[in-house]
């Protein structure tokens, strides 16, 4: 496989390399060969980013066989101050995007952490003008706009230590915005390719989708949620060459899907797919801007969080109900999933999808500390992010209420999977039906939670909640939660995998007696079982 020959081990860490087509000998800075770090020790992240960057000098490639002349190797001061101009629009652009659909205290204080650490990154960089950290956002942006500019040359220095300072303002800015200051985005015009597209490469939204999809592996109802914005866009202005899109396009179809009555979430989440799709085109020079980019859907004057814990009331009422206290299986419920996905969500702050995916060869052990390992191996398991693959120990309570007696019991059924009886939806998700009837159960009168922002997602927001109460460090609790950690520069050192024992201790401390210890209690004979080969 071409890919595969792209890939190198230097160190612990996996390196893209590619040797320079003949042909293009000459138009590039580089003489025999290009090499890159995918900056991972992981194969299974190594070999996803290097189809993504291999993509990107395919194409690279490809516009430089049809350009006639190469990429410009000089730079004006005027271009240089247009081009960081637009640079501080986007990311204040985006930021300003992102608070207006609202930040949870979750994500408040995640942003606030990883600011901090820009903030420090970018001092440093201004203070010593040291670019070396900043070099490959720094080419990206000239490359997206029409240089080539050799990175040891003073036009290269001088456009480089400007971006620098530029995103370090921009910092500082959205810090401002941290601490409830009204700071405005700047308007930038866009900036046109010095070498755009040659006649007849010109591309459709159509054609556009179809690359978005070929970058990644996507889920099916995603991938259904964006072809179905592309078609709503055609079908109100048709299948448009991709650069003659323009912001009042996507204004027009904004303002079509609110007309058409839809849900403002609704609106914005075809506005989001639409803006992804020609985001990434844009990332990849196949347009010359984002027309998407600052169109908004305007909120409602009254603005609730989306999402929110669960009282102590609502969880006495969850867990007082019939599948709880009198044993009920509502078919919908899938068997005795309806009981044990609340009650590890409850235990855990795990995903929906993370805990409707286990496997029986999930529940491990080390020592003796029992754990639910997170993971992506495994025909159609998946997780959010890298920082989701984790290991969480199995809180007493759980245990208490027979999950090992029901475990053995599914072995000796020959199952594989913690919960064999769910089925996938229609998009092949599994734990989509499910995640249905959750919804009727828990707004039903056995339970009567009718606050809106209050799903299944309410217990990943009350786990958060309860860890914060019990004194456990962000650290801890992000590892627990598989969130990723606003120092990200330091969990780079270490093991690959948080310790066992840590999160042991902060799982303990965990207390939900006042809620689980109303409810019968099953045989306990298996519970102290061991795990011998690590695996139940």
């Amino acid at each position: 496989m071409q890919n595969q020959t792209r890939l190198i081990l230097r160190g612990n860490t996996y390196h893209l390399r590619v040797k320079i087509p003949a042909d293009l000998k000459g138009k590039l800075k580089q003489t025999s060969e290009i090499t890159r770090s995918l900056r991972t020790k992981d194969r299974r992240e190594a070999e996803r980013l290097l189809r993504i960057e291999s993509v990107k000098l395919d194409e690279k490639f490809e516009r430089l066989r049809k350009q006639p002349e190469p990429y410009r190797t000089t730079i004006t001061d005027d271009e240089i101050g247009r081009i960081v101009a637009l640079s501080v629009a986007s990311v204040l652009g985006a930021d300003e995007e992102g608070r207006q659909i609202g930040l949870s205290e979750e994500e408040y204080l995640r942003l606030e952490d990883q600011l901090r650490h820009f903030e420090a990154a970018g001092r440093s960089a201004v203070a010593r003008g040291d670019l070396k950290k900043w070099e490959s956002r720094i080419d990206d942006w000239l490359w997206g706009h029409g240089f080539e500019l050799p990175r040891e040359s003073e036009s290269y220095r001088k456009f480089g230590y400007a971006f620098v300072k530029a995103q370090f303002r921009a910092t500082i800015d959205r810090q401002a915005r941290q601490r409830g200051e009204a700071v405005d985005t700047p308007h930038a015009e866009p900036f046109v390719p010095a070498n755009p597209p040659a006649a007849g490469s010109r591309e459709t939204l159509q054609g556009l989708f179809e690359y978005w999809e070929q970058q990644a592996t996507r889920k099916p109802k995603t991938q259904h949620e964006f072809k179905t914005a592309v078609g709503y866009f055609a079908k109100q202005h048709g299948n448009l060459s991709a650069d003659t899109i323009t912001k009042a396009h996507i204004v027009a179809f904004k303002d079509a899907l609110i007309g058409d009555g839809l849900a403002r979430a609704t609106v914005q989440k075809k506005l989001g797919a639409l803006s992804a799709i020609l985001q990434l085109a844009h990332d990849n020079d196949k347009i010359p801007f984002n027309p998407a980019r600052g169109v908004k859907v305007v909120k409602m004057k009254v603005e609730q969080k989306a999402r929110v814990s669960f009282s102590k009331d609502d969880l006495r009422g969850i867990f007082g109900s019939p599948v709880f206290k009198l044993g009920e299986r509502p078919r919908g419920g899938a068997g005795d999933a309806a009981y044990w996905i609340p009650m590890i969500a409850l235990t855990t702050g795990a995903r929906l999808g993370e805990i409707g995916q286990l496997r029986l060869a999930d529940l491990q052990q080390e020592d003796d500390i029992h754990f639910f390992n997170i993971t992506d191996e495994g025909e159609g398991n998946s997780v959010k992010a890298v920082s989701s693959r984790r290991r969480v120990p199995i809180h007493p309570q759980l245990g208490k209420h027979g999950l090992f007696d029901y475990v053995e019991r599914l072995k000796g059924d020959g199952a594989e999977r913690l919960f064999p009886e769910l089925k996938s939806d229609k998009h092949g998700t599994l734990t989509g039906n499910w995640s249905k009837w959750w919804g009727r159960y828990m707004r039903a009168v056995a339970v009567g939670i009718t606050d809106t922002r209050k799903t299944f997602h309410s217990f990943r927001h009350t786990f958060k909640d309860a860890c914060r109460e019990a004194g456990i460090g962000q650290e801890v609790h992000d590892a627990l939660t598989g969130h990723a950690s606003g120092d990200n520069e330091g969990r780079r050192y270490g093991a690959d995998k948080f310790p066992l024992k840590p999160l042991m201790q902060a799982i303990r401390n965990l207390s939900f007696d006042d809620v689980l210890n109303s409810l019968p209690v099953t045989n306990e004979k298996k519970s102290g079982a061991n795990f011998s080969k690590g695996v139940i």
